[in-house]
């Protein structure tokens, strides 16, 4: 109902309160919002409409440029009219903007007219027009008041377009809120200071990753941050940022501003909007466009230099495009290092599955064009995985990104061959080397999870689980990630999901259960009972206080006295992060666990064995 209102006839705002600086002392002050307020946005919008009449730039002073269709990724605010980038502002904000982009203008003016020369003149406006593109991001309806420290946060910080139900507005001539003119000048001015470090100027160029302006064996190194596959829609995003530049400094950058808007066409990411909805012709323009500009870096790339790639995507989908065309063009990985670059608190923020790393591959040309049979380089590539998961296990690396950190040494063996055959003739894919990759990091994640419990005495569902809230805790994960991760302890993923399983599906999406999740009387009562399941109906007997219920439900499916079942549980209280429901359960049901000689454990898992 909301939606088609909005579509209909657009949406209205309504001014609630007004935050003050107590300049005395520190904090701030509120009270709600009064006629005069009210007043005042009513003086600005009649400005704007003034302004407006007397515009007379390039192009329409509020931009009119379309925001991408609905459906691109990262945004949501098209389903509610807003369709157009003006609209993204309110009048107030929008009079502010264009007053600035007019001042900034009319400084090349009179710089030009004063003598100053005209490419210093075109430098100096272009840090200006800079300046009000930071301001857009903090100056527009999408920006959250924080509660918690009592500031604006900026649109972007999350890379998405969804939609807002309250904004705040900034005052852009505030002296100590970020956002404003006097902060966003300082962020200039010190990114200009920092990179004043030589007398040596560098050298910029404008140009595609796939038709590179140089000749061959030209560079020594080369370092590159691609497009992340479909994480990012880069270019639907800067549109946003696009539009004010265009109308600020365009004329004075004809060629960085010749099309409506950034050009799309050639952009390399994983965007099916751009290919009819096609999730197949999408994953594979996004490959050979890859792999393309993968040639050109190993062209103009010398003899002996190096390439550093920087990646970060959760989806082996990602990761097997990203080693094809890095396979295609001829570059090999021959070291990775997981470098931690994602804040705590952007990481709580999101709602999905999220790495805490970026990962970084440096490669190398190919020498040869050799090939190998997988058999063969086998053992090689399990030493060298087993060898670099010890050392990312003794940096603290865990969950996701510890699975994501064995791809790179498994690479660096695979890599070296043109190509890598089964035995059957078969080219072994990508796809079925992350598989094998995959395995080994299950094996010894369980391992040093569970501290010498083998795994032959725990279920494949309860390692599964096991592995699950170590990777990804309680979030939500693509299906196709959530199977890979099943089919790696050998679970069906189609067996363990809906009523009373511990597995719950919705729409594309998987997410494991935690007992809190779950009802004590819908838990299936397997025979014999999974140990996942046995502990999750431990854990609500407990947080219920039905202590004999408990007492004799873990005796009658034999837990009550098997080591196995409170070492795992142990191993699984010390995994879970402080604070979780779950892991305060499993706390206080261990507070029931039998005391077991050495002699009685023996015997116990020799009986459970057999």
């Amino acid at each position: 109902t909301i939606r088609k209102i909005a579509n209909d006839v657009g949406f209205g705002q309504r001014m609630i309160c007004v935050v003050l600086h107590n300049h005395k002392k520190t904090g701030k002050r509120y009270r709600v919002a009064n006629v005069n307020d009210a007043k005042v946005f009513e003086d600005a919008k009649r400005a704007l409409e003034e302004k407006v009449g007397n515009w007379m730039g390039d192009y329409p002073a509020i931009p009119d440029e379309p925001l991408p269709p609905d459906g691109t990724l990262g945004f949501r605010v098209n389903k509610y009219g807003l369709k157009t980038w003006g609209k993204l502002f309110n009048e107030r904000q929008l009079l502010a903007l264009i007053t600035f982009v007019e001042k900034v203008r009319e400084a090349y003016r009179r710089m030009v007219e004063e003598g100053y020369e005209e490419e210093y003149a075109k430098a100096v406006v272009s840090y200006l027009a800079l300046l009000v593109s930071r301001m857009t991001d903090y100056s527009n309806t999408f920006c959250m008041w924080n509660n918690a420290w009592e500031f604006a946060n900026h649109m972007f910080a999350r890379q998405t377009l969804s939609m807002l139900w309250d904004y705040s507005e900034l005052n852009l001539f505030s002296p100590i809120l970020s956002g404003t003119w006097d902060s966003m000048s300082r962020q200039i001015l010190r990114g200009v200071e920092a990179v004043n470090v030589s007398d040596i100027p560098a050298t910029t160029f404008q140009s595609s990753a796939t038709e590179l302006p140089y000749p061959d064996n030209h560079f020594d190194a080369i370092i590159t941050d691609p497009p992340y596959y479909d994480n990012v829609p880069y270019s639907d995003l800067s549109d946003f940022f696009y539009v004010w530049l265009k109308r600020t400094i365009g004329d004075l950058h004809p060629e960085l501003f010749s099309t409506p808007l950034t050009p799309k066409s050639e952009e390399i990411i994983q965007e099916p909007m751009r290919h009819n909805k096609d999730v197949e012709k999408a994953k594979k323009f996004y490959q050979d466009m890859m792999s393309k500009a993968f040639h050109e870096m190993n062209r103009v790339l010398k003899p002996n230099g190096i390439a550093t790639i920087i990646f970060a995507h959760t989806s082996t989908t990602a990761w097997e495009t990203l080693i094809n065309a890095l396979v295609e063009a001829g570059l090999v990985p021959t070291a990775s290092w997981p470098v931690h670059t994602e804040m705590k608190a952007r990481l709580r923020a999101r709602e999905s599955a999220a790495l805490a790393s970026s990962f970084f591959l440096t490669c190398r040309k190919r020498e040869g064009n050799e090939e190998a049979y997988f058999k063969d380089i086998r053992k090689e590539l399990e030493e060298r995985i087993k060898e670099r998961l010890e050392h990312f296990w003794s940096q603290g690396i865990k969950g996701a990104d510890f699975f994501i950190s064995a791809i790179g040494p498994a690479v660096e063996i695979y890599g070296k061959y043109a190509k890598v055959k089964k035995l059957s003739g078969e080219e072994l894919k990508a796809s079925e080397l992350l598989e094998h990759v995959r395995g080994y990091v299950t094996e010894y994640a369980l391992g040093r999870i569970l501290k010498g419990i083998k795994l032959e005495h725990i279920d494949p569902v309860t390692r599964f689980y096991i592995l699950w809230r170590w990777t990804y805790n309680g979030q939500e994960i693509e299906y196709d990630d959530a199977r890979i991760l099943s089919q790696a302890v050998g679970v069906e993923l189609d067996k363990i999901w809906g009523k009373g399983n511990v597995v719950q599906k919705s729409g594309s999406k998987i997410k494991v259960l935690s007992p809190q999740d779950r009802k004590i009387e819908e838990i299936k009562d397997r025979h014999p009972m999974i140990l996942i399941d046995a502990l999750h109906k431990a854990c609500l007997l407990w947080h219920a206080e039905r202590g004999k219920e408990l007492e004799n439900f873990l005796s009658s499916t034999g837990y009550l006295n098997n080591p196995v079942f409170w070492e795992t549980v142990q191993a699984l209280s010390e995994l879970l992060p402080s604070g979780d429901k779950e892991k305060m359960m499993i706390q206080g049901l261990l507070l029931k666990a039998p005391v077991v000689t050495s002699e009685e454990r023996q015997i116990t898992l020799e009986r459970w064995s057999g």
